[in-house]
């Protein structure tokens, strides 16, 4: 049997660019006072990271810097190995 858990109603999910079945869902969790980063493989959880509600700022403010950048050339992918 298969357990479903519903995305709390404060939550968001986003598809990651490479697709491939992978997304990257947010949630808040006021009686924790966390919110949860949760990566995922079709419908499978890989990997959850809690971030403290005091580090949600710099979060924010790293995405900030990074959308006013513009990039001489469009983001793509690059493998290492």
């Amino acid at each position: 049997m298969t357990t479903v858990t519903v995305l709390p109603s404060g939550g968001n999910a986003f598809v990651d660019a490479r697709r491939e079945g992978r997304s990257l869902r947010l949630s808040w969790h006021p009686e924790h006072d966390v919110f949860v980063l949760s990566m995922w493989r079709t419908d499978t959880c890989a990997a959850t990271f809690q971030l403290s509600r005091s580090d949600a700022p710099a979060l924010l403010a790293g995405l900030a810097e990074g959308l006013a950048e513009r990039p001489d050339a469009p983001w793509s992918v690059t493998h290492v190995t």
